[in-house]
């Protein structure tokens, strides 16, 4: 079978599913090099905290503080990535021992496989850390057809072009005020 296989958590960060995809190519899929030819990108998000503010966990998890926190298939910053958790995402760990390699003082294992490096900055085990749970509120909520927040705008105006202040005048019947509340913030 030629389908990729993909790792999604829960926004609660609670329970793991893998996801076939069939004829899908994962975005800069990278090949872990540790047995498999099967792309092994592997996007974790997800980790919304419960309605106490506290993470649901029974696991030890690496919580993701940074747009993007790197799995490697070694511990090592030195190898190419396999994977990454996004800001507010995180990813169940399978040893509770941190490895020391290049680059990080922490590397713990995580699932189904790879290493997360936990420097405290951009990723930590942590589940009440103040800038992951900021981060976790919107991160997407992938066991969801709609992972994102979505509006419509009705009624702005649109320009082929970066507009110039004669257009904007022209179109935009409140440019006037707006110029004027835009100068308050400016001083």
């Amino acid at each position: 079978m030629s389908a990729a296989s993909w790792l999604n958590c829960d926004r609660r960060g609670t329970s793991a599913r893998t996801v076939q995809r069939a004829k899908a190519t994962p975005p800069a899929a990278a090949h872990s090099g540790i047995g498999s030819q099967e792309p092994a990108s592997i996007a974790i998000t997800g980790g919304s905290p419960d309605a106490t503010g506290a993470q649901a966990t029974a696991t030890p998890r690496a919580y993701a503080k940074a747009r993007f926190v790197w799995i490697q298939p070694t511990p090592s910053q030195e190898s190419q990535w396999i994977g990454y958790l996004r800001a507010g995402g995180s990813v169940r760990i399978r040893a509770n021992q941190p490895v020391v390699g290049p680059g990080c003082g922490h590397w713990y294992a995580v699932e189904p496989r790879g290493f997360v490096c936990v420097d405290g900055a951009r990723a930590t085990l942590d589940a009440n850390d103040p800038v992951f749970l900021a981060l976790s509120k919107h991160a997407p909520a992938l066991d969801s057809p709609w992972p994102h927040q979505y509006a419509e705008s009705q009624g702005a105006p649109l320009y082929e072009d970066i507009p110039s202040l004669d257009q904007q005048r022209n179109r935009e019947p409140d440019f006037r005020s707006h110029m004027q509340r835009m100068a308050q913030f400016q001083n």
